[in-house]
């Protein structure tokens, strides 16, 4: 293949790949705006899985304080009993 040939061929190729290009290509701003909103609506499903799991673990740490104010009473009870039966 002469020089001049295989010029034509790439230049032939370029061209048929910018034809296909622009025939594939989606429209101006359609992919962006479906990238935006999907990105959009997966950073709301975020926000709400972490809001449930804030909420979550602020209940954890409610129920965890409270058993912990329960058990110290139930301790204090005792240890009195205790020093009363020692006395």
């Amino acid at each position: 293949m002469t020089a001049k040939g295989l010029l034509g061929t790439i230049l032939l190729g370029v061209a048929a790949g910018v034809a296909i290009g622009i025939l594939v290509a989606p429209e101006k701003g359609k992919f962006n705006k479906k990238v935006s909103d999907k990105t959009h609506d997966l950073e709301e499903k975020l926000k709400g899985k972490l809001k449930t799991q804030t909420e979550k673990f602020d209940d954890l740490a409610d129920m965890l304080e409270s058993g912990i104010e329960d058990f110290k009473g139930k301790v204090d009870k005792l240890s009195d009993k205790l020093q009363s039966k020692l006395a």
